[in-house]
């Protein structure tokens, strides 16, 4: 009986876990920042935020890049 009860926790668990993992998979992968990136130009592009709102999103970005440590693999931002 107890069993029973557990396996909705167990479910749960793991799609919690999957979750987790491609959270991180998308942060650390090298093509996310290329894509952050294209995607703030196409708002400056559009007018929705102003070339200050850009710098200070792509600044973000190399930060967080440079905290992964792969501001030397993906320079080419």
């Amino acid at each position: 009986m107890f069993q029973k009860r557990s396996r909705p926790v167990r479910g749960v668990m793991w799609v919690a876990g999957n979750v987790a993992e491609a959270v991180t998979q998308e942060t650390h992968s090298p093509a996310a920042p290329r894509a952050q990136r294209r995607d703030l130009v196409l708002l400056l592009e559009s007018g929705m935020i102003s070339e200050s709102e850009f710098d200070q999103a792509e600044d973000e970005i190399l930060r967080r890049l440079s905290m992964a440590g792969l501001a030397g693999r993906d320079a080419r931002l």
